[in-house]
């Protein structure tokens, strides 16, 4: 949900994603849209650096210890 956010706050004339059967595959569309709308609106730069910037890091980085106590 917070790519498609960032996407419609990005380029507010963006279309719907497709849906596909895979959630992986939905969130993964989106953050592409969103990094291309980034792009478009802010020059270009790779996209695992708008993924990254985006998610504060959390997104590209190593999975947290869920808390089992």
């Amino acid at each position: 949900m917070l790519f498609t956010v960032l996407l419609h706050a990005l380029d507010p004339c963006a279309a719907a994603a497709a849906v596909t059967a895979s959630v992986f595959a939905d969130a993964l569309e989106v953050l592409g849209l969103a990094a291309a709308a980034a792009a478009r609106l802010l020059g270009p730069r790779p996209a695992w650096q708008f993924a990254s910037a985006a998610s504060g890091g959390l997104l590209l980085g190593p999975a947290l210890a869920a808390n089992t106590s």
